[in-house]
């Protein structure tokens, strides 16, 4: 099926009916059919709705069996507020997922491009294997000594094939640390789908300011066997493996930030690998740890250790480590 050709509403359903015919080949569970049916119903009612003159679905199968992609394209007249358009809650018409922000989150890859003279939408959706890993993940905080509440938080999003992971500092005090901290929090639920370069980028632009925030974010990609990551802020992240451990690149600075400026980062992945990350209040000393007892250890456990050992007195301080269990 190389394309699906959508001129009006009547070809909403005949789209949908299509893809579903031609997904019977592949091996996608009941609950991934469903959400098949929903992201192309959404791209096929965009292309019937705004688009002028309509558009075109392309359909591509990734590899032998393992996925599928799709790709809306149409001629303009483009979307004036990106940003908003992703955002839950604002359809400009009623369809059947709720718009964008439902194709995002149900998608494994998601990519948007508009400009007046068209938009391209881009859909990933990979065949969901029983998972061989599973990223364990153990975060602790503790807040600043004279306030009860934080604005240091963390995100993670498991997946069989790609997890995501942030850990961030939103900056402030007592409950304005905490009200940040909620924000980055929706902030980071509600971009996921996104690429790690897109999500930084967004995030940066919606609780931009005065005050000097930190985040990084990280993806195990277990199919490239790959720890891809990007790092703004005082955030100090390591790659701990058996020979020692890898400094993590970061840019310095919050504030003032040329988003377009960031790059991926990318590291090596395999079952010895240990992601730690740790916000400015705690100053780990990496010669002193070693990797056999960290790799035998609980992490949550490992990282309450760290926060009481190398936690600073007069600041907050979050420690996440995230490692495989096969």
């Amino acid at each position: 099926m190389p394309e699906i050709r959508v001129h009006g509403a009547d070809d909403v359903g005949t789209a949908r009916r299509q893809l579903l015919e031609y997904c019977r080949s592949l091996p996608f569970t009941m609950q991934e059919l469903g959400q098949l049916a929903i992201i192309v119903t959404e791209l096929a009612t965009n292309l019937a709705k705004h688009a002028s003159g309509g558009g075109v679905i392309r359909v591509e199968t990734i590899g032998d069996r393992k996925g599928l992609i799709l790709q809306s394209i149409d001629q303009g007249p483009g979307i004036p507020d990106v940003s908003l358009a992703l955002l839950d809650g604002t359809p400009s018409t009623a369809s059947l997922g709720g718009g964008l922000g439902a194709m995002r989150r149900l998608s494994d890859f998601f990519s948007l491009q508009s400009e007046p003279s068209g938009t391209v939408v881009t859909v990933k959706k990979w065949v969901e294997a029983i998972p061989t890993q599973r990223l364990t993940v153990g975060v602790y905080s503790r807040p600043h000594p004279e306030y009860g509440v934080s604005g240091e938080g963390f995100f993670v999003r498991q997946d069989a094939h790609r997890p995501t992971i942030a850990l961030f500092d939103a900056s402030g005090r007592g409950t304005i640390a905490y009200q940040n901290r909620l924000r980055m929090e929706r902030t980071l639920w509600d971009l996921q789908g996104l690429s790690l370069l897109e999500i930084m980028g967004e995030t940066h632009r919606q609780m931009t300011g005065e005050a000097e925030r930190a985040l990084f974010l990280a993806q195990v990609d277990y199919r490239q066997e790959t720890l891809n990551y990007v790092g703004v802020g005082p955030i100090q992240a390591q790659l701990l493996i058996p020979e020692g451990y890898v400094p993590l690149k970061r840019t310095a600075r919050w504030k003032g930030l040329d988003v377009s400026s960031l790059t991926l980062d990318q590291e090596r992945w395999t079952a010895e690998s240990i992601l730690a990350v740790t916000t400015a209040g705690a100053v780990v000393d990496w010669e002193q740890l070693h990797y056999r007892s960290i790799k035998g250890g609980k992490p949550g456990q490992l990282c309450r250790q760290w926060v009481e050992r190398w936690g600073r007195d007069d600041d907050e301080a979050t420690i996440l480590i995230a490692r495989d269990e096969r």
